[in-house]
């Protein structure tokens, strides 16, 4: 059960660390995109009482499409990444995976009911009267919340929703 778990945690304590690394250095953590002479750039904005913000990045190689970059780039600062992570870790925490407690039914020696994992959601598996949790595994939100990672070696595919 704790393999998605650990996964997913470990993804997001890399985001918040490159985020935060990327946020101390000159620029800070809040970006923006721009033109000037026909060349995009990336630059950070001055924070309260600040006068001076370095040029994160220039594009000068004339392509029409490094202002969309640019846009990209700003977008997707290093403050966006920290309020996606913050997002994601409450959904997760809405979402706390438990142990199966849920007597599943049988039908002779086979239980019946589709595939079975000693765990499930309490918040998407749990019946509403009792609280009970059903071992129906990882609920849609957990593995939805994979899918950014899909790419990373350590991903499973069985984790797809």
């Amino acid at each position: 059960m704790d393999d998605l778990v650990q996964f997913l945690h470990a993804r997001l304590d890399e985001d918040t660390t490159a985020a935060q690394t990327a946020a101390s250095k000159a620029g800070g953590g809040t970006w923006a995109a721009g033109t000037e002479h026909g060349k995009p750039w990336v630059s950070g904005l001055p924070a309260p009482g600040g006068y001076v913000v370095p040029l994160l990045i220039e594009f000068g190689y004339g392509n029409p499409d490094d202002y969309e970059r640019a846009v990209h780039i700003a977008r997707h600062d290093p403050a966006r990444a920290l309020r996606e992570v913050e997002a994601k870790r409450r959904l997760l925490n809405d979402h706390p995976i438990q142990r199966e407690t849920y007597p599943r039914p049988a039908s002779g020696d086979k239980e019946v009911g589709g595939p079975h994992f000693p765990f499930g959601c309490a918040t998407c598996h749990a019946e509403p009267d009792t609280g009970e949790v059903h071992g129906f595994g990882y609920c849609l939100t957990w593995k939805a919340l994979t899918l950014p990672y899909a790419d990373h070696p350590d991903y499973r595919d069985t984790w797809r929703p």
